[in-house]
């Protein structure tokens, strides 16, 4: 699983969605410390007070979950997958240097292996070589791999593979961590003092920066959610480990194929109708959808194609020379 990062494209959004807010209430013609206090029961002030605890209690355990807490379990699952994973050894076939980093070498490895389900695949598998002087991963030389399932993620390493949490990214969220704590506080008892007038929570909207802006993030979290699993099943991205180590090859028939109209980065979703006979002699007649690069679309043709589907959801396959690690 690759660990979420706090970049430039988060510290953008977060301009918009907690900068810009502030900006507009303070700014707007009818400043909430100028003049009488409108009127508001206190009852409905303390129910603002309490959605805005909420919202705000949900933020921060949502960033704990996703950034502080993630980088530790998944130290463990690593660990596990070194010590305890299953062992499944492998062939370097290929070995491409994309990149050469302060003497680090950045690998595509194409390696060929029997998975789990006894079936020969071949796969490319990306790697940092930390001691390339040695010559471990030239094409020709073995490498003993470990795969571990623990029923939600899969992780497949090198059983040499050294795990370590990287400090300074565990400091840089843990100040965000404190960052957002003060902010959620801190701002609360400074509006307090400045904007109550003596009637005490009754300054609190839902257009408050306090209110609108966890309101904000979480929205924008959930909603980007949702799009990138849209995404990611239009174009049958996300990691095919499960594919790699269960699945079985089949030869399939391409009966038909169509544009769906959907098309992502301008590039073309089709729609396969793809036949196929199971390991248990039952017949699938399934229709395949997967984003395809325009310079491919003329390579495009009904006939025979090779697959890898999954032994207990043989109607989820992938075409095999699709197949990746990384």
């Amino acid at each position: 699983m690759k660990q979420p990062v706090i970049g430039f494209w988060t510290i953008y959004t977060l301009g918009f969605t907690v900068a810009l807010p502030v900006f507009l209430y303070y700014n707007a013609e009818d400043l909430p410390n100028a003049g009488p206090m409108p009127g508001q029961s206190a009852m409905l002030s303390f129910i603002y007070l309490g959605v805005g605890a909420l919202l705000w209690l949900i933020a921060i355990v949502l960033y704990c979950r996703l950034f502080l807490v993630q980088v530790f379990l998944s130290r463990r699952r690593l660990l596990c997958t070194v010590s305890e994973g299953t062992a499944i050894p492998a062939k370097i076939l290929e070995k491409t240097i994309k990149k050469v980093r302060g003497g680090m070498e950045m690998l595509d490895l194409k390696l060929s292996f029997t998975n789990l389900s006894g079936t020969p695949v071949t796969a490319v598998y990306e790697l940092n070589d930390a001691r390339p002087a040695e010559r471990r991963f030239e094409p020709g030389n073995s490498l003993d791999m470990r795969a571990y399932d623990d029923g939600k993620e899969i992780h497949l390493l090198p059983a040499t593979a050294q795990v370590s949490v990287k400090k300074r990214v565990v400091a840089v969220y843990l100040f965000i961590f404190l960052l957002i704590l003060s902010f959620a506080v801190g701002y609360l008892i400074l509006s307090y003092h400045w904007e109550s007038q003596g009637y005490g929570w009754r300054f609190l909207k839902p257009w408050h920066p306090w209110l609108l802006v966890p309101a904000i993030n979480l929205g924008l979290m959930f909603f980007g959610g949702l799009l990138f699993r849209f995404i990611g099943k239009a174009t049958r991205g996300g990691s095919h480990l499960r594919w790699v180590l269960y699945g079985i090859r089949a030869k399939a028939t391409i009966t038909g194929y169509r544009q769906t109209g959907l098309t992502i980065n301008d590039q073309p979703q089709i729609e396969f109708e793809v036949l196929f006979t199971d390991k248990w002699g039952a017949r699938q007649q399934v229709a395949h959808k997967e984003i395809v690069s325009l310079i491919d679309l003329h390579r495009l043709q009904a006939g025979e194609k090779e697959i890898i589907y999954l032994p207990d959801k043989p109607r989820e396959f992938l075409f095999y020379e699709n197949l990746s690690l990384s």
